[in-house]
C-alpha cells in the first residue's frame, strides 16, 4: 500500500511538471482576429486592461486616563487619540494575445475534439487495446481520444494535433521558381548561354499563381499523433500510442492522416522559411472547415474559379504545378517522359487527319511524321504552341493528298489525339502523378481540412 501510494504521489509530480511544460508555450503564428472572436463567443465582453490594487491601512490609537477617589466624590478624567491612514497602489496590466489564447484554450479544453494525450496513458495490455478500439468502433465507447469516428469531426469544432508542419507543393515550387528567378536577374552573365524562353514563361505563369493565392500560404502538413484506420466502411482516427499496443494480426491498416488548410503570411512571428521548410514539428489549434475527412483538396481557391472564365491560363498553371516538383529532382529523365506522351499525340494526330483526308501512308511517312514531332514535341507546352506544333503534321499531311485540310477538322483531332494520350489540348497531361492545384489523396492518405488558428510548440 505505501509503495503504491508512492508511485502514484510520483506520477502526480510528473504529471504537473509535464503539465507545466505545456503551458510554456512559443507561438510561430497566431490569428489574433480568430482567437478574440472565438472567446468573444463563448464569454461576450472580454477585458483588455487589468487593474490590481494594493492597499495598505494603518492605524495608531492613543489612551489616558486619571482617577481620583474622595469619600464624597469620584472623579475621572481622560483622553483619546486616535490617527489612521491608507495608501492605495494601483498596477494596470494590458491584455495581449497570449493571454487570451490561454484563456480560451483553458475554456475549451475539455471539448476538444482532439487533444493531446501526453498525460494519459493507454491501455496497458493487449487485450484492453483490442477492447477499447473494439468497443470504439462498435459505438458502444463513450467518448474518447483514442478512437475517433470522422463523424465527430463536424464543421466548427476545435482540435490540437502535433504534426510536420511543410508548405503545399503549390507554394515551394512558387518559392523555388522566384529564388530562381532572383537568381538568374543577378547573374545574367553565368546564365547567358542557357536557353531562357521555358523558364521565362514558368516564371510569368508564376507570377498568375502568386496572384491566385493572394498572400495566402496552403499548408500540407502530416499529423504525428494520429492515423487513419478503414473500419467496417468507416473511417476513424487511431492514436498511434494506441496502435502500438496492438498486436499485428489485431492492427488494422491504416492511412496518414494530412492537415490541410491555408494561413496568411503576414500573421507569422517568425521568418516563414524557417517554419515551413524545416519540417519541423509543431502543434496546431484549429478548426474544422468541413465535416469529416476528404478525399481531395484544392491549394490554391481561385484556381477553379479562373479556370471557367479562362480555362487556357489554367492549362498554363497546371503546366507549372503537374509534378513541377519530381521535375526539378529527375531532370532529363522526368522531362522524357514529359515528351513521348506528346510525340505519340502528334503521330496520331496524322494518322487520324489522313484517314479523313483519304491519305494512305506509307511506312516512310510514318516515320517523318515521328520525326516531325519529336522535332516539334516540346512546342506541345501551351495551347498557343500546340498549334503550330499540330500544324506541321497538317502541312505535311496536306501535302501527300493535295488537299486543303479543314481548319474545323484539324482542332477537333487535335483535341481527340491529345485526350488519347491523357493530354488537354495545350498538351500539359491529365494523368499526372500530383497536381499541385488540386491535390487527389493519395491511397495512404486522408485530408483533413482545418482553419488554422495557431502554431506554436
Amino acid at each position: 500500500m505505501i509503495g503504491w501510494l508512492k508511485r502514484r504521489r510520483k506520477q502526480r509530480r510528473e504529471a504537473a511538471a509535464l503539465q507545466r511544460e505545456m503551458d510554456l508555450r512559443e507561438f510561430v503564428y497566431l490569428d489574433e482576429v480568430s482567437v478574440t472572436s472565438l472567446l468573444s463567443s463563448r464569454l461576450g465582453k472580454l477585458p483588455n486592461e487589468f487593474t490590481d490594487t494594493l492597499t495598505k491601512a494603518s492605524k495608531e490609537q492613543f489612551n489616558s486616563r486619571v482617577e481620583g477617589t474622595w469619600t464624597a466624590f469620584k472623579a475621572r478624567v481622560g483622553t483619546q487619540s486616535e490617527t489612521s491612514w491608507t495608501e492605495d497602489t494601483k498596477v494596470v496590466s494590458k491584455a495581449t494575445v497570449q493571454a487570451t489564447f490561454k484563456r480560451l484554450y483553458q475554456e475549451e479544453k475539455s471539448s476538444l475534439v482532439l487533444r493531446p494525450l501526453l498525460m494519459e496513458a493507454p491501455p496497458k495490455t493487449e487485450g484492453a487495446a483490442r477492447r477499447l478500439l473494439e468497443s470504439a468502433t462498435a459505438g458502444s465507447a463513450d467518448d474518447n481520444a483514442w478512437v475517433v469516428p470522422s463523424q465527430r469531426l463536424r464543421r466548427g469544432r476545435l482540435a490540437d494535433v502535433e504534426v510536420e508542419v511543410q508548405a503545399d507543393p503549390t507554394f515551394r515550387v512558387s518559392a523555388i521558381i522566384s529564388t530562381f528567378a532572383d537568381i538568374v536577374k543577378d547573374g545574367k552573365q553565368l546564365f547567358a548561354n542557357a536557353d531562357r524562353s521555358s523558364f521565362d514563361k514558368a516564371v510569368e505563369i508564376n507570377g498568375l499563381l502568386g496572384k491566385l493565392m493572394a498572400g495566402l500560404v496552403p499548408l500540407k502538413c502530416q499529423v504525428i499523433d494520429y492515423e487513419v484506420a478503414l473500419i467496417r466502411g468507416q473511417d476513424y482516427l487511431v492514436h498511434r500510442r494506441l496502435l502500438d499496443e496492438l498486436s499485428p494480426a489485431d492492427r488494422p491498416q491504416t492511412r496518414r492522416l494530412i492537415l490541410v488548410g491555408v494561413v496568411e503570411a503576414s500573421l507569422f512571428w517568425k521568418d516563414i522559411r524557417r517554419v515551413l521548410f524545416s519540417k519541423s514539428r509543431y502543434r496546431i489549434l484549429c478548426r474544422f472547415g468541413h465535416d469529416g475527412l476528404q478525399s481531395e483538396w484544392t491549394a490554391v481557391k481561385l484556381a477553379d474559379v479562373l479556370g471557367e472564365v479562362v480555362p487556357e491560363i489554367m492549362d498554363e498553371v497546371r503546366v507549372l504545378g503537374s509534378g513541377m516538383l519530381e521535375a526539378f529532382a529527375a531532370g532529363a529523365t522526368r522531362q522524357q517522359s514529359f515528351i513521348e506522351p506528346r510525340v505519340q499525340a502528334l503521330r496520331a494526330f496524322g494518322d487520324m487527319l489522313a484517314n479523313h483526308a483519304g491519305v494512305e501512308l506509307t511506312d516512310a511517312d510514318r516515320q517523318q511524321i515521328e520525326q516531325i514531332g519529336s522535332e516539334t514535341a516540346d512546342l506541345v507546352v501551351g495551347v498557343a504552341e500546340s498549334r503550330k506544333a499540330f500544324s506541321s503534321v497538317a502541312t505535311y499531311v496536306a501535302a501527300l493528298g493535295g488537299a486543303k485540310v479543314d481548319a474545323v477538322l484539324v482542332a477537333e483531332l487535335r483535341v481527340r489525339a491529345c485526350r488519347e494520350q491523357g493530354l488537354v489540348p495545350g498538351g500539359s497531361a491529365l494523368t499526372v502523378e500530383t497536381s499541385l492545384l488540386k491535390a487527389p489523396a493519395q491511397a495512404d492518405e486522408k485530408f483533413m481540412e482545418t482553419e488554422v488558428v495557431a502554431i506554436y510548440w
